[in-house]
């Protein structure tokens, strides 16, 4: 009786692993060429940082640039007291649904033949905004295009550091700001 449990446990079969690996042939390139469209283009920002450095007085300027579904909002500050910080400030109208890049780049131009070693701008922009609007506001803030009579437009820099910013005094809601709104009423105990 032992014998033939004996032998029904020595002829258990091998396992076929020819499909899986045919598998993982056919999976491995499907992967690896699937993972070269995944980088088409990047735009090297960086995040604000908790803090800085206070107590320098320094001629560079920050700016920042709120993005509006309406209005371009720059304004600036510096550790100098001697500049106006009216003079840093401009706000720019959208025009037929557009920003106006053009203006928003000549004062950046203006800004940066005062202050030639400011070279940073912190963008907030609203929720909803559409992606090709950012980068192209973006693109407007870091360089200016002129045009050259043969080949390649020059590309020069204006304020190439880019920090990414959310508005952390006003909650967005579809778009919307509700600074200001009342807070929630608490539940009666």
């Amino acid at each position: 009786m032992f014998d033939k449990y004996r032998t029904r446990v020595e002829d258990t079969p091998e396992l076929n692993l020819i499909p899986v690996m045919n598998l993982m042939v056919v999976l491995i390139p499907l992967l690896l060429v699937g993972a070269a469209f995944f980088h088409i283009a990047v735009i090297p920002t960086t995040t604000a940082k908790e803090g800085g450095r206070s107590g320098e007085p320094s001629m560079k300027v920050t700016l920042k640039l709120q993005v509006l579904p309406d209005t371009l909002v720059l304004t600036g500050h510096t550790g100098d007291k001697t500049v106006d910080v009216n003079t840093l400030s401009a706000t720019f109208q959208a025009v037929d649904g557009s920003y106006d890049l053009e203006g928003l780049q000549n004062k950046l131009k203006a800004l940066k033949a005062v202050h030639k070693s400011s070279d940073t701008v912190v963008i907030t922009p609203y929720d909803a905004l559409p992606y090709q609007s950012l980068v192209s506001i973006v693109d407007a803030v870091r360089e200016e295009l002129i045009e050259q009579p043969e080949g390649d437009p020059l590309r020069v820099a204006l304020f190439p550091v880019t920090v990414f910013a959310r508005d952390l005094g006003t909650d967005e809601v579809d778009g919307e700001g509700t600074e200001g709104a009342p807070a929630p009423e608490e539940p009666a105990p």
